[in-house]
Formats: C-alpha cells, structure tokens, sequence
C-alpha cells in the first residue's frame, strides 16, 4: 500500500504538468519507456544500487528525449532511487487519466465467455448503476460455475454461483453453530 501511494504521487504529478490535449500521448510514452525499461539489460543498470543517478538517467535519455515530461518524471524517480515504482507509476497514470474522465475500470469474470452483445450490455447496466463509464476486461473462470463477478477498485460484486454456494456454507455453519456443514 505504502509503495501504491508513492506511485499515485508520482503519477498525479505528471498528470498535472502536462495539458490535457497531451496527456493521453504522454501516458503511451510513460508505459512504454517504463516497459523497456524494466526488462533485459536496462533494468539490470536502473537496479543496481551501486550505479548512481546520473548513469541511470543516461540509460532513460537513450529512449526517452531530455525535454520530455517522462523524462523529467523519472530522472526525479532516479533521483530518488524510486525505480522499482516504475511500472506502478504508469498504471496510477492511467488509472487517474481514466478517473478524470468519470471513466472506471472494472474486471468481470463469468464461467463462459460472454457473446459481444452481452458484454456491451452488462457494460451499459453497470455504468448507468455506478453512474460512471465502466472500462471491463472480461476474464474466463470456469471455477465460478455460473453467473458474474465483477472487481471495481474497492469493491466485488459476486452474483456467481460458487459465491452463493459459499455464503450458503458459511450461513450453514452459523445456524448449526458446530463450525461444520
């Protein structure tokens, strides 16, 4: 959580110093910089704690110009010898992109996949429900059995049936009072 908040910090601050027609571009340039960065060589450098900064930030002016707002976001990330926040910074990035945009981000998951037109109405009820635009991401889970799940930031709604299954069983155990079903 603590690494989560310092993530935020930096993403909110990006967000903010670059004008809104930009900051969609800005997002793109930051996931994929940071991306690059943390895989193969460059990250065995941007990690290693006996390298200092000004190394660092030559490896990212490799792929990122100077004047760039990512640039200038993860010198200050460097700096601060924050490198492992990276990839968490540009997921806070989008998530506050998307937050500004009254837009959510939401994880659903069924037993089956969902026809498209199916999917698209279970978008339509749930944004007009949380009366916010749902960005989904459908996932397959057979161990559901049957039914819905949906994750939104802070919260799961478990319509599924291995979700009523369990809190029949937990129901069960309280009324018999044994702790057994």
């Amino acid at each position: 959580m603590k690494h989560e908040a310092a993530a935020r910090r930096y993403a909110l601050a990006l967000v903010d110093s670059v004008p809104a027609s930009e900051q969609k571009a800005v997002g793109e340039a930051l996931a994929t910089a940071c991306r690059v960065l943390m895989e193969g060589p460059a990250w065995q450098i941007l990690k290693n704690p006996i390298i200092g900064a000004d190394e660092k930030k030559a490896v990212v002016r490799a792929l990122v110009d100077r004047e760039h707002p990512v640039y200038r976001l993860l010198a200050v990330v460097l700096d601060n010898r924050r490198e492992g926040l990276m990839k968490d910074i540009a997921a806070q990035y989008q998530e506050e992109l998307m937050r500004r945009r009254g837009q959510v981000r939401a994880v659903v998951r069924t037993a089956q996949p969902l026809s498209e037109a199916w999917g698209r109405r279970l978008q339509e009820t749930l944004s007009r429900r949380l009366g916010q635009d749902v960005v989904p991401t459908f996932e397959v889970d057979e161990s559901l059995i049957g039914g819905v799940e949906v994750r939104l930031p802070g919260r799961v709604l478990d319509g599924t049936v291995r979700g009523r299954l369990a809190r029949l069983q937990a129901q069960l155990k309280r009324e018999v009072g044994t702790g057994e079903a």
